[in-house]
């Protein structure tokens, strides 16, 4: 018993070690998610505070540690920015692939190696003891990153293989011509044009864009649409309200149940019946691919709750 719980007290000591050691690593590393957008001079500064303060980036190590571990305790691992999503919900597909790797891997070795150390062992000091011997020997020498190497050479032209198929599905053109090439997105490019955004959407992303067609714009109260063209802020709010950091499938979106925007407020989400609503918008048809980000149609144009409040007052 004793044993075994000193084998508990280690394994926790180690698991302790290798979080502050993760951490240490992280905050020794530069930059992080949000740099790119911080670099981006159409990026308003206060967007990137506001999404560095709203999930503690600006705090220091310390207690950006402390807060993980409580919410480790409560079964929170944190936010991927590169998904939007909670990183809970992201382990598994890996873990479940690691597992397809690791258990057949260890079944093939015990397989082959049993049977091979039995027989071995039957062979004491003849000549296929000594085979044996020289063979694990000289793979036991060969260092592991060479082996990785060998391996590596020999499967990529199967990855080569399996990416150009990948980027064969993919559109040639970024989010901005691929939504002009639509056609129906004609009020959306003006209003891009307008707010100094076509630029930002030709960058290298990734981005999720709910993008509203000509009739969603044309749903919109009268002179709401020219009182946005002519206050190029209040357009840029709109417009970005509509754009989240990450490249998102509708299966990734349906699975949340709000995402953060780069305009800094949040859309919420909710997925029923096969249908998935932004806001009050209805996605009308998804998983349109761009060099740079995916693209998601909705019929309704979706306003910021702060400037939804301003226009409302005018």
């Amino acid at each position: 018993m004793r044993y075994f719980a000193r084998r508990l007290a280690h394994g926790l000591f180690v698991l302790a070690g290798v979080s502050v050691l993760s951490f240490v690593l992280m905050a020794l590393a530069p930059g992080d998610f949000l740099n790119e957008m911080k670099l981006d001079p159409r990026m308003p500064p206060e967007t990137v505070a506001a999404l560095r303060d709203r999930y503690g980036l600006d705090r220091p190590l310390p207690l950006k540690y402390l807060h993980w571990l409580q919410s480790v305790r409560h079964g929170e691992l944190g936010y991927s920015f590169a998904y939007n999503s909670p990183v809970a919900s992201l382990l598994w597909p890996r873990a479940r692939n690691t597992l397809l790797l690791t258990v057949p891997a260890t079944t093939i070795a015990w397989l082959i190696a049993v049977p091979i150390g039995a027989w071995s062992a039957s062979q004491r000091g003849r000549w296929g003891d000594r085979v044996c011997a020289a063979v694990t020997t000289a793979i036991l020498v060969v260092p592991e990153l060479l082996l990785a190497l060998a391996l590596l050479a020999s499967l990529s032209s199967v990855a080569l293989s399996a990416s150009l198929a990948h980027a064969q599905t993919m559109s040639s053109g970024d989010i901005v011509d691929t939504a002009v090439g639509a056609g129906d997105f004609t009020t959306l490019a003006t209003a891009l044009k307008a707010a100094g955004l076509v630029d930002t959407l030709k960058g290298p992303g990734p981005y999720t864009v709910f993008a509203p067609t000509d009739a969603a714009f044309a749903e919109l109260p009268a002179g709401t649409l020219d009182s946005l063209l002519a206050n190029p802020d209040q357009l840029r709010a709109v417009l970005t309200y509509h754009v989240v950091a990450g490249a998102d499938t509708a299966a990734d979106v349906s699975k949340l149940q709000q995402a953060a925007t780069v305009e800094g407020e949040d859309v919420l989400i909710q997925a029923a019946d096969g249908m998935v609503q932004i806001n009050d918008a209805t996605v009308t048809q998804a998983d349109i691919m761009a060099s740079n980000g995916i693209i998601h149609v909705i019929d309704t144009v979706l306003l910021p709750p702060s400037v939804a409040a301003s226009l409302a007052a005018q």
